[in-house]
């Protein structure tokens, strides 16, 4: 496989602009690869090499993710997925029926056996879990052990009372918790209830500041000294009290509800309610669980699946379908992670890899070379297809040069493009083409490889030997230079500037 490492391309331009320091490093590097699998077709690839991003990419559709399916059988205690945590160092931890399991990528671990709720992560590193006796707070400095964990555990109460339903961390770093009896805080070494709110199934902080609080009487705020009732909310959403499961205020102060009517919000002050693009808009299908994440995105359990709404968009792309989407969560790497309600955990990968083919410009499927001129433009070397270029979203064929068979292409220090083809050397200048073929010193009609040497001068290999070009003349080298063979397939230089080619007998460096 030839792979070319590519910084972005853009249209076909004669001037370099230079990028500074920072976009040097916050830059989206891409590696084109053409694949010379005997086979099958030769495609062009495009692999996306992202570090660390926040959050998935706005623009990709859900269609753009690969899905791993994590099961019992993989090591999890339990397929019943209930909540999703990650720590500093990069450790996925996973709340099910059955305890607490730590993920590092590749294999599970059970780090504690009560039933686990709620995960968060506190300002400090530190791991807390909502259990089925207490809350549970395992410090930063034993997240790295791989053994169960021994945390201290704090008792809101006696047997029933004890079980906590809700886990909130907010944005100033305070603990809340919540069971059937109300709503805590951490206060010093103890929980001290804040609100007495039965039965609270979710917990968030709003954009105001004010606790989100779905429990047994329905939404409520909680500003700090008051709880604020909203009676007439349901019938203005459209769904019977009690049927809000989850409100969510997104990073731009619009608020979110999940519903049995679907996921809604207000839209120049009436109740508009989105749907999938899998549905008809008449569908009935309940929102249960709403996450944003740090780009804006919305990923929402609906129906008996789960849902990637794009922010800007309106209307929600289908992720899982069939197995409900009871967690939710989007790690700093930007994958999606959804615990199913008995199948387990599923993984949702940004693609990778992009196909390029005929669909996408390209004259065929045949390509022989890649290319990343220093203005950024990637220029593609067909088999008896020419040359396309990149403009970001399609490749455009350079017409009058469709039918030329291309097996190399290099760029002088000048900007010029040189394409190796079975007629010789075309060089392209603006959208000029010169050719050098046996008449004007090429040993040989079929270039096989070229590069671009420090020193100004470009190296050719041909099938009838090695030339150098530069100032105008060629100097060929062949077996009488001592060349391995005539048939030359590559050339390289290294950081030395010495010069390498590779033949059909081997390997040989020129020396002097």
């Amino acid at each position: 496989m030839d792979v070319v490492i590519d910084n972005g391309a853009g249209e076909p331009r004669s001037t370099r602009q230079e990028d500074g320091p920072i976009q040097r490093r916050l830059r989206d590097w891409r590696i084109w690869a053409v694949d010379w699998a005997a086979a099958g077709p030769i495609l062009l690839a495009l692999i996306l090499l992202v570090g660390r991003c926040a959050g998935a990419d706005s623009a990709s559709p859900a269609s753009g993710y690969l899905r791993t399916n994590f099961t019992d059988r993989d090591g999890l205690s339990s397929n019943i997925i209930n909540t999703i945590a990650q720590t500093k160092n990069g450790m996925l931890w996973i709340g099910t029926p059955a305890g607490l399991e730590r993920f590092d990528g590749h294999s599970f671990s059970h780090a504690d056996s009560r039933e686990i709720s709620a995960l968060g992560v506190g300002p400090n590193g530190d791991l807390w879990a909502a259990t089925d006796a207490g809350v549970s707070r395992f410090r930063d400095d034993q997240l790295e052990l791989w053994e169960p964990l021994a945390g201290t555990t704090y008792h809101l109460g006696h047997d029933k009372q004890d079980e906590v339903t809700c886990l909130l961390i907010r944005r100033d770093g305070s603990i809340w918790v919540a069971n059937d009896e109300g709503i805590y805080r951490l206060s010093g070494n103890a929980f001290t209830m804040v609100a007495p709110v039965r039965s609270v199934s979710r917990l968030e902080e709003g954009h105001n500041g004010n606790l989100l609080i779905v429990g047994s009487e329905g939404f409520l705020e909680w500003t700090g000294n008051q709880l604020l009732h909203h009676p007439t909310l349901p019938s203005i959403l459209g769904v019977p009290r009690g049927e809000i499961y989850h409100v969510v205020d997104d990073r731009r102060g619009v608020r979110w509800y999940a519903t049995s009517d679907g996921l809604k919000r207000f839209q120049n002050g009436v109740a508009q309610r989105l749907i999938g693009a899998d549905r008809d808009a008449k569908d009935k299908m309940a929102a249960y669980r709403i996450l944003e994440d740090q780009s804006g995105n919305l990923l929402v359990s609906a129906g008996n699946g789960a849902y990637w709404l794009p922010q800007g968009k309106e209307m929600m792309e289908p992720l899982l379908t069939g197995e409900g989407g009871r967690a939710l969560f989007v790690d700093r790497d930007g994958d999606l992670w959804i615990g199913a309600n008995g199948q387990g955990l599923n993984r949702f990968k940004k693609q990778v890899v992009h196909m390029y083919g005929v669909q996408d410009g390209l004259p065929n499927l045949l390509v022989m070379t890649v290319l990343v001129a220093h203005d950024g433009t990637l220029w593609v070397g067909n088999n008896c297809g020419g040359i396309s270029w990149f403009d970001g979203k399609r490749f455009q064929t350079i017409d009058g040069f469709r039918n030329t068979c291309v097996n190399s292409l290099a760029e002088d220090a000048g900007g010029d493009l040189w394409i190796g083809t079975y007629e010789g050397v075309f060089r392209r200048h603006g959208s000029v083409f010169t050719q050098y073929s046996t008449k004007e010193g090429l040993p040989g009609k079929k270039v096989m490889a070229m590069i671009s040497a420090r020193d100004g001068s470009m190296w050719i290999g041909t099938l009838s030997g090695l030339s150098r070009y530069k100032d105008g003349r060629f100097r060929t080298y062949t077996r009488a230079d001592g060349l391995s063979s005539d048939r030359v397939q590559s050339v390289f230089e290294d950081r030395d500037g010495s010069i390498w080619a590779g033949t059909v007998r081997g390997l040989d460096r020129l020396k002097g």
